[in-house]
């Protein structure tokens, strides 16, 4: 009969998850609060529009006006596109002043931003997905109700939008600073995520080295036990090297995700007309999103970096079967983790009536996560799925 031992406890040494996220999280909150600069930008700039239109459709649409302005006896000037493709058509309209006899002349710019900063009346945005006809129309419509009185300014402010278009480029200074921002932290992270990356994977190697050492020291001889610290086989460095990668990729998607989340919030604040309030809840909130993942990714990425360079290290002194061990912590728990094995079902085809206790061969892990209707089933070892803080057990038999 085969005389079954085992080892101590291997327990993910969560110190090193812990450091880890709190430099993380640091990291992510510099990032957040040079983000939070783009609100003050906004509050200053933010009834500047800039829409993105092709050259040739911004002076067709300019020339169109500038005929039916003169076409009604308006002064017209003004009449260019700068070098960003703004264009500005300037329509002096006159109207009836509040005192009997009199009459000024009020402003309509007609072109692809507009600020409260500018004294005029009102500014119609030029919009690549409308066109001139629909712009005259409006003009027209306008101008034949309106009675030539002051009422046709009002009316144009509540009647044609400031923006009318998906295609929003953001004012200059907040594009700019937008532009500045995601480059500078892409760098900062690409740096950050290359150094940590090698950093924790080290940790982690060194703190598996020495919990199997003390856990296998009944049962090999030290000769064969400081092999573990001195010699890093090809599988072990395959394994490390591809750990690198995928946290490398990690932790810059979270600046990558941040970054696209704060373009769209001011992008839709710009066209939606929304309030400062609203943006500012906005950046908030994807702050949050960002530090709880940044988190996850720290303390899960430390588990399963233990969990595989673990079993490496098994097959470098000869050992062959685990041992799997729920822990029963406060964090969430999978029932399929907790449920005790029966001693005979999954032995051959890796499937358990329960991960507890299941003693299994190294070259076929067990299902880790049973398959659904959308995701196939998932093999693996213990602390490899999020927020599953099992342990194991080296198993030696005599």
């Amino acid at each position: 009969m085969t005389k079954i031992l085992e080892s101590k406890n291997l327990v993910v040494p969560e110190a090193i998850g812990i450091v880890y996220s709190r430099d993380f999280r640091n990291l992510v909150k510099q990032m957040i609060k040079d983000y939070k600069s783009l609100i003050g930008i906004y509050r200053a700039k933010k009834d500047q529009i800039a829409i993105d239109a092709d050259e040739t459709a911004v002076w067709a649409k300019l020339d169109s006006i500038e005929i039916w302005a003169k076409a009604q006896g308006f002064k017209v000037k003004n009449k260019h596109i700068s070098s960003t493709h703004s264009g500005y058509i300037d329509v002096f309209i006159p109207v009836k002043s509040a005192k009997a006899g009199t009459s000024k002349w009020a402003t309509i710019r007609v072109g692809d931003h507009w600020s409260k900063q500018d004294k005029i009346d009102y500014v119609m945005t030029v919009s690549p997905n409308s066109t001139s006809e629909i712009l005259l129309k409006k003009l027209e419509n306008l101008r034949e109700t309106s009675a030539n009185n002051s009422n046709y300014v009002t009316e144009l402010r509540k009647s044609i939008p400031r923006q009318t278009t998906a295609a929003v480029w953001l004012t200059t200074d907040i594009q700019d600073r937008l532009e500045l921002l995601g480059k500078k932290w892409e760098e900062r992270f690409a740096v950050w995520a290359e150094t940590q990356s090698k950093s924790v994977v080290r940790r982690v190697l060194k703190a598996s080295d020495t919990q199997i050492k003390r856990a296998l020291i009944h049962f090999y001889s030290g000769e064969r036990l400081e092999l573990i610290g001195q010699v890093i086989p090809t599988p072990l460095k395959q394994s490390m090297k591809m750990h690198i990668i995928e946290n490398v990729s990690l932790i810059k998607s979270v600046q990558s995700q941040y970054h696209e989340r704060i373009v769209g919030a001011i992008s839709r604040s710009i066209t939606n007309a929304g309030s400062i309030k609203s943006l500012t809840e906005e950046i908030y909130k994807y702050g949050d999103m960002s530090l709880r993942r940044a988190n996850l990714i720290s303390l899960d990425q430390t588990r399963k970096m233990y969990s595989n360079l673990t079993i490496r290290r098994f097959e470098q002194v000869g050992i062959t079967k685990v041992k799997w061990l729920h822990t029963h912590t406060k964090e969430t728990s999978r029932p399929y983790h907790i449920r005790k094995w029966d001693g005979v079902s999954g032995l051959k085809d890796g499937h358990p009536n329960g991960l507890n206790g299941f003693i299994f061969d190294i070259d076929n892990p067990p299902v880790i996560q049973e398959a659904t209707k959308t995701q196939p089933e998932i093999r693996g070892y213990p602390a490899q799925l999020p927020f599953c803080r099992c342990i194991m057990r080296a198993v030696i038999e005599e």
